[in-house]
C-alpha cells in the first residue's frame, strides 16, 4: 500500500469531475469516526485518501492497528455515493458471511471478517491481517506479478477458480439474490453508449473494430446465455489475491467479492489474463493449466467462450476505465496491450 500510495503522491492527479466532492468528502468523515469508534488507527486516515485519490475512487482501504499497537487489520468501506455500489458491497458481506458458516472446502480462500456493517449509507468492513501474505500484483510495475509462481502455484490459483464453480448455488441463493451477468447486454447498452458519447477513445479504437466486436459477441449469445451457470468472483486478477509462502504449502487468499454474480466458467481466468498484459508467459501458463484440467469435451467451448469474454473484457476497459492511478507512460502501455490483444483475437475469431 505504501508504494501504491507514494506513486499516486508523485502523480498529481486531476480532481474527478464525476462526484459531488462535498458529499464524498462527507463520507470520509463518516468513516473516520467509525475507526475511532472501533479504536483504530489507520496507516493512511480517511482525509489523506481523500487528498491523495481526489475523487476517482468511492472506495477507502487501510491497514490499521488497534490502539495497542499490538494487532493489525485490513479496514474497507465505501462511501455513500451510489446506493447501487453500496448494495453491493453489502451482499458482498453477507455472501461471505453464507459461505464462512457453511460446509463447503472454498471458505477456506476467504479472510476472516472480525466486524462488517451492512449498513446500506456506509457498509464497512474489518478483516484479519496476515503478515507473511503479499498481494500478487506489482503496484510498481502494472501488468506484472511481484515474483515468479511456481508450477503448484500456478495449480492452486486454478484450484481456487474450480473451488469456486462448485459451491452449490443453492446455499447462497436461498438467502442472497445473486445477479446473472450478461456480456451481450453490458456491450449494447452502456459501453456502446460511451464509445459513441466519447469521440476521443476512436482514435484509439475505430468504429468497424468496435462494430465487429459487437457482432462478433451477438452472434455468440446462445452460448454466452447457457454457459451462464457458474459462481464468479467477477474481478479476479492479481491484486485481490493475497499469497501466502512462510510455510511449505503456499496459502491463498481472494479478497472483494462485491462483483460476484453468475457467468460462463471461462470468465474468470479471462479475467486475470487480461489484467496481465506484461506478463504474457505466465498469462499463458495460468490458462493453459486451466484448460489442462477440464473435460475434452469442454477444450472447444472454453476457446470459444475465452476469446468472447477477452473480446468484452478489453472493449470494457478502453472504453470505460480512466485508468487515475496509472502513470502516462503505464497508462498508454495498458491502453495499447488491450488494443492490440482484442485485434488479434478479433481475427482469430473471423478465420
Amino acid at each position: 500500500m505504501e508504494k501504491f500510495l507514494n506513486k499516486l503522491k508523485q502523480k498529481n492527479i486531476p480532481w474527478s469531475k464525476d462526484v459531488n466532492l462535498t458529499e464524498l468528502k462527507k463520507g470520509y468523515s463518516r468513516i473516520s469516526n467509525i475507526l475511532q469508534s472501533l479504536n483504530l488507527i489507520p496507516e493512511l486516515s480517511p482525509q489523506q485518501f481523500f487528498r491523495l485519490t481526489k475523487g476517482h475512487t468511492q472506495k477507502y482501504y487501510s491497514v490499521c492497528a488497534d490502539k495497542n499497537q499490538d494487532k493489525k487489520y485490513f479496514f474497507r468501506s465505501l462511501v455513500n455515493l451510489k446506493l447501487i455500489q453500496n448494495s453491493d458491497f453489502a451482499r458482498e458481506i453477507q455472501l461471505m458471511q453464507i459461505i464462512k458458516n457453511s460446509a463447503v472446502p472454498f471458505k477456506k480462500y476467504l479472510l476472516n471478517y472480525i466486524k462488517f456493517s451492512t449498513d446500506i449509507n456506509l457498509p464497512w468492513i474489518l478483516l484479519e491481517y496476515l503478515d507473511t501474505t503479499t498481494v500478487l500484483e506489482d503496484k510498481d510495475r502494472r501488468g506484472r506479478l511481484t515474483r515468479t509462481l511456481t508450477d503448484a502455484e500456478i495449480q492452486l490459483l486454478v484450484n481456487v477458480i474450480n473451488e469456486l464453480q462448485t459451491v452449490p448455488l443453492d446455499i447462497i441463493q436461498n438467502k442472497l439474490s445473486i445477479p446473472t451477468f450478461n456480456i451481450v447486454n453490458s456491450l449494447y447498452n452502456q459501453i456502446s453508449e460511451k464509445y459513441y458519447q466519447n469521440k476521443s477513445i476512436h482514435t484509439l479504437l475505430d468504429e468497424s473494430s468496435f462494430k465487429i466486436s459487437l457482432d462478433i459477441i451477438k452472434k455468440n449469445e446462445q452460448l454466452i446465455s447457457e454457459e451462464s451457470k457458474y459462481p464468479t468472483h467477477g474481478d479476479f486478477y492479481s491484486g485481490n489475491i493475497f499469497i501466502n509462502t512462510s510455510n511449505q504449502n503456499a496459502q491463498i487468499r481472494i479478497v472483494d467479492w462485491e462483483n460476484f454474480h453468475i457467468n460462463n466458467f471461462a470468465y474468470d481466468i479471462t479475467f486475470f489474463y487480461v489484467h496481465l498484459f506484461k506478463e504474457d508467459d505466465f498469462a499463458n501458463r495460468i490458462t493453459a493449466a486451466y484448460r489442462k484440467q477440464l473435460s475434452l469435451g469442454l477444450h472447444n467451448k472454453f476457446d470459444r467462450l475465452f476469446k468472447l469474454n477477452l473480446i468484452y473484457l478489453c472493449l470494457k476497459s478502453l472504453v470505460m476505465d480512466t485508468f487515475y492511478d496509472y502513470s502516462k507512460k503505464e497508462a498508454v502501455q495498458k491502453r495499447n496491450g488491450l488494443k492490440k490483444m482484442l485485434i488479434r483475437t478479433i481475427n482469430q475469431m473471423n478465420l
